[in-house]
Formats: structure tokens, sequence, C-alpha cells
């Protein structure tokens, strides 16, 4: 089984995915996770990916093109397996939890 993560911290998944029981999947070779930085795949010049949320305020706003060009990236990646059963699960904090899916 494969997973693909999009994240803009793939340094942070290492030591997780080295000692967690995911760790141990990883090394019996029952999983294989690869990671994916949206800025690879950003906007412009200085390949942004996020940018201030419309009319100011706190935080910043992802860009949706930087994602859904990683997204298409790992399909080509992956189009000569059969991705018929493929799952793309985005996480968002208005998202619903993984149990109600």
């Amino acid at each position: 089984m494969k997973f693909h993560v999009i994240t803009l911290f793939p340094d942070s998944l290492d030591s997780y995915l080295d000692t967690s029981i995911i760790g141990r999947a990883i090394k019996a070779k029952k999983i294989s996770v690869k990671t994916y930085n949206p800025y690879d795949f950003g906007v412009g010049k200085w390949k942004k990916t996020d940018d201030r949320p419309y009319g100011g305020g706190p935080g910043q706003v992802q860009y949706a093109l930087p994602i859904l060009k990683a997204v298409e990236h790992i399909k080509k990646l992956n189009a000569k397996r059969s991705t018929l059963n493929a799952k793309i699960i985005v996480f968002s904090p208005s998202g619903k939890s993984l149990r109600t899916l």
C-alpha cells in the first residue's frame, strides 16, 4: 500500500515515520510513504503556496494550484498502476472527522 503525503513540512514527518508503528510497517515493506512539498509546485517566480486572506486578518490562505499540481504529479507517477481504488483525502479545519467517512 502506498501513501503520498503533500505537506509544507515534509521533514517534520521523518521522525514519526521512522519510529512509530507506521515506521515498523515501512521497514517490513507493508506500506510506503512518500512526501511532496507544495513549494515544488508553487506559483510564480518565488514558488508561492499561500497568500494573505482577502480583507486582511490573521493567518494565510493556501493556493489550490500547488496542491492540485502535486496531486496531478502523483497521478502521473502512478498512471501505470491501477488507481481505481485510490482515495484522495484533504485535511481541512472545516472538514469531517475521519471517523464519519
